[in-house]
């Protein structure tokens, strides 16, 4: 596709192909800039949005840190309170009047702490002897008694954060089932003996926690929550979750797993952060996906392609102009030559241009000075070539008349009984007539084996020694027809340096096979054999030739094969194609 395409952009002229290029190299540094321009800005929104989740992260602990306080001044606000009023001893005998205006008192104070602290929902003061106080009223004050850490005091403690619940002992029953406050309890005891004395109850609203939390917008993928040393859940942005163990939740029991790690963690493509709140043993998970980072870079590439389009543009607006510019005096200097191609060898190239293109004007004037000797040299030996073909022809001898005086010579030696040299005179006959018609032209396998014998009968001959030749062809070669002279070249080869100064135990094994589609061909002597490092070292022309006629009428799938080591002989293979 590639060598297509730089094939028609060949035939182009010259200024479109440097628009072209000069198109290609705006676009190639684009690319580049693009591609690292984006490497840094990725890191960049990485970095900036990591930054934003931990400054998200503090603020959340900021604002839940703020709420855990102002409970913390409260409880001590109603510690004085109590101080003040002397509650905590036993006043079962005083009267009646001197305890409802003491109640009064407390839960007007109550009331003053409540409402200088908008963080508090409610005060609650629950002690022996029926004592009890609200910053606002109580219609079942039973209720609160019955709850676990108000009925069953926990022993050796003196405050506990009691998780989100919901505040069944507020006010009216409708709004108390769905009302969602957390609890900070403490417990004052008696010295001796050691028992609970009263309890004091600030409840925190759930509301101020979201609000505390709602710096970070809330989605199913992007969250956080927040869980206490036990693995209740304190926030959550999933209302069914508010309130449960961690146990209860499969993705929660994960989430608060990874809490005795902390840190930095990676999950499914999230981005989880674990962080201990400052003044509560409370943790917050924040859950971060990859949503944020997504947007930023979509945003980005939509920049980049704008930016990059309109970069296209100025770069193809600036590179036809400028071409134009460019390559004006090349074409000048190509319409010159066009008109040297056609013939009119006396134009010339006026040289008024830069030195490089001056140089270019005087090679090319030079050349077509040099073009139009060679042209007329090339005229003159071309006439006398003419003149020494004409002379070979008239002293070329008939093929037929060599043929026929060799049948003559054929006779005369049966006549006078020379058997020997009438076997020569044929086969040498039958070669002359084999090789001097069409050699690149294919014939049966059995012709060219043949051939081959008729070849080695006169070699015999005419160097007076034994060479034994064995044939081993395969029946299925028989059926096929293959390129004339190709093992000819091979076996005389053999002959000529295989076995140069061996006089005896002279082997040559002729081979044939079929192979799938392939014919192999195998040449084996037993001379002398030689180094064999590659075709090139090759000097003789007729093992070079058959390759070269392969190549040409097969293709380079095919063509031949050495192995040779000095002592060992030498096997020569000759894989063609199947031609039936």
């Amino acid at each position: 596709m590639i060598r297509k395409s730089y094939g028609l952009l060949h035939k182009r002229s010259i200024r479109f192909r440097f628009t072209i290029s000069l198109f290609i190299m705006s676009i190639s540094a684009i690319v580049l800039l693009s591609f690292l321009y984006y490497q840094n800005m990725k890191k960049f929104y990485e970095d900036k949005i990591e930054s934003y989740q931990i400054n998200l992260l503090t603020m959340m602990d900021s604002g839940i840190s703020a709420i855990i306080n102002n409970s913390k001044i409260a409880e001590n606000q109603v510690l004085e309170t109590l101080v003040t009023n002397n509650i905590p001893e036993d006043y079962a005998g005083e009267t009646k009047e001197w305890r409802l205006n003491s109640l009064r008192k407390v839960e007007n104070q109550l009331r003053n702490i409540k409402n200088s602290n908008y963080l508090i929902d409610n005060i609650y003061i629950i002690g022996t002897h029926e004592k009890g106080f609200c910053s606002n009223s109580i219609t079942d004050p039973q209720v609160f008694r019955e709850q676990p850490w108000v009925a069953n005091p926990v022993e050796g403690s003196n405050n506990l954060l009691i998780p989100t619940h919901k505040a069944v002992y507020r006010q009216s029953d409708k709004e108390s089932n769905s009302y969602l406050v957390v609890s900070r309890v403490a417990y004052l005891y008696q010295y001796k003996p050691k028992k609970t004395e009263l309890i004091i109850q600030v409840d925190i609203a759930y509301s101020n926690i979201v609000e505390a939390m709602s710096c970070m917008d809330m989605t199913e993928e992007d969250y956080a929550v927040i869980v206490d040393e036990s693995g209740f859940v304190i926030f959550s942005p999933n209302e069914d979750q508010i309130g449960i163990n961690c146990n209860d939740d499969a993705r929660l029991q994960s989430l608060f797993a990874g809490r005795i790690q902390g840190g930095v963690q990676r999950d499914d493509g999230c981005t989880i952060r674990y962080h201990a709140a400052e003044q509560v043993s409370w943790t917050i998970i924040q859950v971060n996906s990859e949503k944020m980072l997504q947007k930023e870079i979509r945003n980005m590439l939509i920049f980049f392609s704008m930016t990059g389009m309109l970069l296209l543009g100025l770069s193809f607006i600036t590179a036809v102009p400028l071409s134009g510019y460019v390559t004006k005096p090349i074409r000048k200097i190509v319409h010159s030559m066009e008109q040297v191609g056609e013939g009119d060898f006396n134009i010339k190239v006026e040289g008024s241009y830069d030195d490089e293109l001056n140089m270019l004007v005087k090679s090319f004037n030079l050349m077509v000075d040099q073009v139009d000797g060679l042209m007329k040299e090339v005229l003159y030996k071309e006439k006398e070539r003419h003149q020494i073909e004409l002379q070979a022809l008239h002293s070329q001898i008939n093929s037929h008349f060599l043929y026929n005086t060799l049948n003559t010579i054929k006779w005369m030696a049966i006549r006078i009984r020379a058997d020997e040299i009438a076997r020569m005179v044929v086969a040498l006959v039958q070669m002359l007539e084999y090789s001097s018609k069409g050699i690149d032209s294919f014939v049966p396998v059995e012709q060219e084996l043949h051939f081959v014998k008729e070849y080695l009968h006169i070699q015999e001959k005419r160097t007076n020694s034994s060479i034994a030749v064995v044939f081993e062809i395969e029946e299925e070669v028989y059926k096929s027809r293959m390129l004339k002279m190709l093992l000819q070249p091979i076996v005389e080869n053999s002959i000529l340096h295989g076995f140069n100064g061996q006089k005896e135990d002279k082997r040559i094994l002729i081979s044939g096979s079929r192979q799938g589609d392939v014919l192999v061909f195998s040449i084996e002597d037993n001379g002398s054999g030689f180094h064999y490092y590659g075709i090139k070292q090759l000097t003789g022309i007729g093992i070079t030739n058959v390759m070269e006629r392969i190549r040409l009428n097969y293709g380079h799938k095919y063509g031949i094969e050495i192995q040779s080591e000095p002592g060992c002989g030498t096997i020569v293979s000759i894989r063609i194609p199947v031609v039936e």
